[in-house]
C-alpha cells in the first residue's frame, strides 16, 4: 500500500485504507488481522470524528474471539469517542443506545457463561442443593 505521509508519521489516506481493509477482514472472519489494521489505522491518524466506528468494529472483533473484557472496554471507548462525531444529535442518541445495548449484551453473555459453567461444576460434583447457582447468586442466603 502506498500513501502520502506527513512528517508526524500520519496519513489520512493510509488510515482510511486500513480501516476499510479491517471491515473486509471482519466480514471474512479474520478478527485478529482486523484488530491489527484497526490499531494501525488509529495510529496513522484515522479521523477523530469517525473513530468511534472503528473502535466499535474492534470491540466486535474482540468479542468474536472471546476477549470479552477487552471488547467491553472498547465499547466504552467508542461511547466516549462518539462525542467527537459530527453527525446529528438525534443520530448520536441512536448510535449511543446501540453501543450501550451491545456492551450490555456482551456483559449478559459473560454472566450467563459463568453461571452455566458454575452449574455444570455443581452438577458434576454431585454436591450442592437443589437451588441452581443462578438462584444462589441472586439470593442473600445461599
Amino acid at each position: 500500500m502506498v500513501a502520502p505521509f506527513e512528517e508526524s508519521g500520519q496519513s489520512r489516506s493510509f488510515s482510511l485504507a486500513l480501516a476499510n481493509r479491517s471491515l473486509a477482514l471482519l466480514k471474512l472472519g479474520e478478527h485478529g488481522l482486523a484488530i491489527g489494521d484497526i490499531d494501525l489505522s488509529v495510529n496513522a491518524g484515522y479521523p477523530e470524528e469517525n473513530r468511534y466506528k472503528l473502535i466499535e468494529r474492534k470491540a466486535k472483533c474482540l468479542a468474536n474471539i472471546g476477549r470479552n473484557k477487552e471488547a467491553q472496554v472498547s465499547f466504552g471507548e467508542a461511547l466516549k469517542l462518539l462525542e467527537y462525531s459530527t453527525c446529528k444529535e438525534a443520530d448520536k442518541l441512536k448510535i449511543k443506545q446501540n453501543l450501550e445495548n451491545q456492551k450490555q449484551t456482551l456483559s449478559n453473555t459473560a454472566v450467563n457463561t459463568v453461571v452455566n459453567m458454575s452449574n455444570t461444576a455443581v452438577n458434576k460434583s454431585g454436591k450442592g442443593s437443589n437451588k441452581s447457582v443462578a438462584q444462589k447468586l441472586k439470593s442473600p442466603n445461599p
